[in-house]
C-alpha cells in the first residue's frame, strides 16, 4: 500500500499537446495582427509590429510557469484553501471598481489593463463550488442548505463582475457555477429556478446599460441577416470568414485587411481570414477535443472533489470558446470576450493555463485516491456521488453481486 500511495500516473499528454497546439496558433496569429494592423493606434504603442507578440511570449511564460506549479500540486491542496481564495477574490473585485484603471468604458482591471481580477475569479470560484458541493453531499438537494447558498454566492461574484460592466464574464462564471451545481447532485427543480431567476437577473443587465441594449436589439433586428447589421464589427467579421475561403489567404498578408481587435476577441476571424474553413475547422476540433479530455478525466478521478474541479475547469474553458466564436459568427450577440489561449491577454492566458495545470493535476491522481479505492474495495457504501462519478471505470473493483456469482467470498 506504501508503494501505491507515493505512485501517481503521467499527466495527460493529449491535454498537453492540445493546449500547446493552441498556444502556437495563437502565437501565429497574433504575429499576422501586429504585421496587418502595422502601426495603428492602441495596437503597437512603440512603432514596433513585433511588440504584439514579444509581450504575448512574456504572458505565455508567465502562463507556463503557473501551469507547471499548478501540475505537479496535489489538487486536493485546493480545497482547504478554496475559502480564502473566494474572500480575496471578492475583495480584488470590490477594490477595482474603485481603484481599477477605465478601459472602453468598464472598470475592470488593475494596472492599465494588465491584472483583471474577474479572471482570477472564474477558477476561484470553480475551487470553491468543487469543495463546498463536494461538503454539502445529499444536504445540497435541501434548498435551505443548497439552492438559497448557492444563489447568494453566484448573485455576489457575477454581481460584482456583471457591474464593471462585463456581462460575458458575468454569464461565463453563472453558467460554468450552474453546471457544477447539476453535476453535483442538483435536482432539475432547483437548476429551473436559477435558470429563471438568472434570465431575469441578466435581462435587468442588458437593459439597464445602454451598449449592451444595443447590441441586443441590433442583434434581434438583423438575426436573419447578420451582414445587414448596423454594427460594423459584425459585417467585418463576417467578410473575413467569407475572404478566407477552404485554405485562407496566409500568403497575400501584406494585402489584408486590418480588422477591429483582431488580436483580442475576434482572433478567430483573422483565423479564419487567413488559414480558411480549415483552420477553423482545426481550432474548433481542437476545442472539442479539450473538452473530451477534460471530461475524461473528471470521470476517471476517483476524488468527487478532483471530478467536479475537472467538469467545473473543462466547462468554463469551453463556454467561453464557445462565446467567443458564436459572437464572431453573429450566432450570438456582441461581447467582449477572449479566445482561451489565442487571443492577446495577460490575466486571461494566465487563468486559463492555471486552470489546465489543475487539470493536469487531477489526471495524475493523489495519494488520497488510493484511501478510496481501499473504501470501495471493502465493500463498504459511502454517501452518494456526484453524478459525473457514477460512470464505471474499467479499472474500479466490483460490487458485492459479481463476487456472490462468481463465488468469491470475502475474508
Amino acid at each position: 500500500m506504501t508503494k501505491r500511495r507515493k505512485q501517481k500516473r503521467i499527466p495527460d499528454l493529449l491535454l498537453m499537446a492540445i493546449v500547446a497546439t493552441l498556444l502556437a496558433l495563437g502565437l501565429t496569429m497574433l504575429f499576422s495582427a501586429g504585421v496587418i494592423n502595422g502601426n495603428s493606434p492602441g495596437v503597437i504603442n512603440d512603432n514596433n509590429p513585433t511588440n504584439l507578440i514579444r509581450r504575448q511570449l512574456m504572458w505565455t511564460m508567465v502562463g507556463l510557469a503557473a501551469m507547471m506549479f499548478m501540475a505537479w500540486q496535489d489538487f486536493s491542496l485546493w480545497r482547504k484553501l478554496a475559502l480564502p481564495l473566494l474572500v480575496a477574490t471578492i475583495l480584488a473585485l470590490i477594490a477595482v471598481r474603485f481603484l481599477g484603471s477605465s478601459t472602453f468604458g468598464s472598470t475592470r482591471s488593475f494596472f492599465h489593463g494588465s491584472v483583471q481580477p474577474s479572471e482570477a475569479a472564474k477558477l476561484v470560484l470553480v475551487i470553491y463550488i468543487a469543495a463546498w458541493t463536494t461538503s454539502k453531499g445529499d444536504r445540497l438537494k435541501d434548498i435551505q442548505e443548497g439552492l438559497i447558498p448557492f444563489g447568494v454566492l453566484i448573485g455576489i461574484t457575477a454581481g460584482l463582475v456583471a457591474i464593471q460592466p462585463d456581462v460575458s464574464t458575468a454569464f461565463i462564471i453563472t453558467a460554468t457555477a450552474m453546471t457544477m451545481f447539476f453535476i453535483a447532485g442538483a435536482t432539475w427543480s432547483q437548476i429551473g429556478i436559477l435558470i429563471a431567476v438568472m434570465a431575469g437577473a441578466f435581462t435587468v443587465l442588458i437593459t439597464r446599460y445602454q451598449h449592451t441594449s444595443s447590441r441586443m436589439h441590433d442583434y434581434l433586428s438583423h438575426l436573419g441577416d447578420p451582414m445587414s447589421s448596423n454594427q460594423f464589427q459584425v459585417k467585418q467579421n463576417l467578410q473575413a470568414l467569407l475572404t478566407g475561403k477552404l485554405t485562407g489567404r496566409l500568403v497575400d498578408l501584406p494585402h489584408q485587411h486590418a480588422l477591429t481587435l483582431s488580436w483580442n476577441d475576434n482572433i478567430f476571424a483573422l483565423l479564419g481570414q487567413e488559414l480558411g474553413l480549415v483552420g477553423s475547422l482545426l481550432v474548433l476540433g481542437l476545442f472539442a477535443f479539450l473538452a473530451y479530455r477534460g471530461f475524461h478525466i473528471a470521470i476517471q478521478s476517483d476524488s468527487q472533489f478532483g471530478s467536479l474541479l475537472a467538469v467545473g475547469i473543462t466547462s468554463w474553458l469551453t463556454i467561453q470558446a464557445a462565446l467567443n466564436i458564436a459572437v464572431v459568427t453573429a450566432v450570438a450577440p456582441v461581447t467582449g470576450v477572449t479566445l482561451p489561449f489565442l487571443s492577446f491577454g495577460g490575466s486571461s492566458l494566465v487563468a486559463s493555463m492555471a486552470g489546465i495545470g489543475l487539470l493536469l493535476s487531477i489526471s495524475r491522481g493523489t495519494a488520497s485516491d488510493v484511501k478510496v479505492r481501499k473504501k470501495s474495495s471493502s465493500g463498504r457504501r459511502g454517501k452518494r456521488r456526484a453524478r459525473v462519478s457514477t460512470v464505471s471505470s474499467t479499472k474500479r473493483v466490483p460490487r458485492r453481486p459479481a463476487l456472490r456469482r462468481t463465488g468469491t467470498r470475502r475474508r
